[in-house]
């Protein structure tokens, strides 16, 4: 044994070594270990590499890491042993504290080494995926996700190409075959054998769940808000046109009475007939003004950058997009000019629209799902904004009626939405339009002036 290895084991220069010293010196516990690989060498011939605790005199604990190799004589029977230890007691250390770290995180912590295979999992991973651990090591990461999932993130490629950002949604699955929301991020670290991946799930079920209520809580507000609106209007409208229509159904009748009794009087009946057209012009003004005063709106309008408005919207729609696998892509003009708008409107309109798309592609199989959001400055200083989607497309006949009110291809729908919205972008000096798109699906688009000077 050199000087080395003598310091190693704690064993004085001038002592005598024998196979009890060394044995001596070997941790209780590691002893039976450290034999029973010995013993593998010998038999096979061969060598072995192993790990274990010694106990030097003064009781300090030492991780010593050793390779053996079994040398034969010329008869081809094992003579000797010949060893080569080296102290890992700082990486073994540290390889336990990252345990205990791993250990100690709130969120579910793998740990997957270049072969794919799942090399530490801690006690959230039993608890979230409702596997034991041992059931786990060695086992492909893939084992937690849904095979439709695998392809994101590069779960398929090559485990030192796989890198996924924090924050990551996608769908986990337990051991009992259940699917649950998780947010997942992946990250490669070196080891000293090599690359690792780590990967940390975290349950997102509640999120999901309260998000899916507060969405349905927006939905129902909205159907409030559209269903007083209308009442609103539909009180105005027959308080306001009562008096007109009065007067011609009363004009009207007496005309009728005249006729008759034999007593038709042209010029009364003329008298009668010019007030029925006033009164009829007035009930079309009433209707013009109310009209007018939907068109006009509500709220201050300010210069705003349509391209903050769709990527306010995008974010909105996130969840809506996940569960229904609908991709939402973005081709934004760099220099797009500001426009003058009541931004809240603006993302109203949007956003009906783009929920509308992920209606449309219901029956569009999962790969074909997108939404394409796209915006540009027109030559004639309008902003242009359209949304593309790859579903059922436009009624073959008369496929404007999409923007009349109370007309719905949808089963549950109102048939409000794209009427308001029409109405909301005319009112900003707009318009709204929609379109079949090339290769299937629709186009729906509109424009608005831009504004004199842009957002600062």
């Amino acid at each position: 044994m050199t000087e080395r290895g003598r310091a190693l084991f704690g064993i004085d220069r001038d002592a005598r070594i024998e196979s009890a010293t060394i044995v001596a010196r070997v941790h209780p516990d590691d002893r039976a270990l450290r034999q029973a690989s010995i013993g593998r060498a010998i038999q096979t011939h061969g060598e072995y590499s192993t790990e274990y605790r010694v106990v030097l005199p003064d009781g300090t604990i030492r991780w010593i890491g050793t390779r053996v190799r079994s040398l034969n004589s010329g008869n081809g029977k094992a003579t000797r042993l010949l060893w080569v230890s080296v102290d890992v007691t700082a990486q073994k250390y540290a390889e336990d504290r990252f345990r205990l770290v791993v250990e100690g995180s709130p969120n579910a912590i793998v740990l997957v080494n270049e072969q794919g295979r799942i090399d530490l999992v801690n006690t959230q991973v039993e608890i979230l995926f409702g596997y034991w651990r041992e059931e786990l090591i060695g086992e492909p990461i893939e084992i937690l996700v849904p095979e439709r999932f695998r392809d994101r993130g590069n779960f398929a490629a090559t485990p030192t190409a796989r890198t996924m950002g924090a924050g990551t949604e996608l769908f986990g699955r337990r051991k009992d075959g259940s699917e649950f929301p998780v947010e997942i991020g992946i990250s490669q670290i070196q080891g000293e054998k090599g690359f690792l991946v780590l990967a940390a799930f975290v349950d997102i079920s509640a999120r999901k769940q309260a998000e899916a209520e507060s969405r349905q809580y927006r939905e129902e507000l909205a159907h409030l808000s559209r269903v007083e609106i209308v009442a609103e209007m539909a009180t105005a409208l027959a308080h306001e046109l009562n008096q007109p229509l009065s007067g011609i159904m009363n004009n009207a009748n007496a005309g009728r009475r005249f006729i008759a009794k034999g007593r038709a009087d042209m010029p009364k009946l003329d008298r009668l007939l010019g007030a029925i057209v006033m009164d009829a012009r007035r009930a079309g003004e009433i209707i013009r003004g109310i009209r007018a005063m939907v068109r006009k709106g509500e709220g201050t309008r300010v210069s705003v950058n349509l391209n903050s408005i769709i990527g306010e919207v995008v974010q909105f729609v996130r969840s809506d997009a996940l569960e229904r696998h609908c991709m939402v892509l973005s081709e934004l003009d760099p220099d797009l000019p500001a426009v003058s708008a009541n931004r809240v409107q603006i993302q109203q309109v949007l956003l009906n629209i783009v929920i509308n798309a992920f209606d449309a592609m219901r029956q569009t199989p999962v790969a074909e799902r997108r939404v394409i959001i796209r915006s540009e400055r027109q030559p004639n200083d309008e902003v242009c904004v359209s949304v593309r989607d790859y579903g059922t497309g436009l009624p073959k006949e008369n496929p404007e009626r999409i923007f009349e009110a109370f007309f719905s291809t949808k089963q549950e729908g109102l048939g409000m939405g794209l009427s308001i919205a029409r109405s909301i972008i005319f009112s900003h000096g707009g318009e709204l339009t929609a379109s079949n798109a090339e290769g299937g699906g629709t186009r729906i688009h509109f424009s608005v002036p831009a504004a004199k000077e842009d957002v600062e």
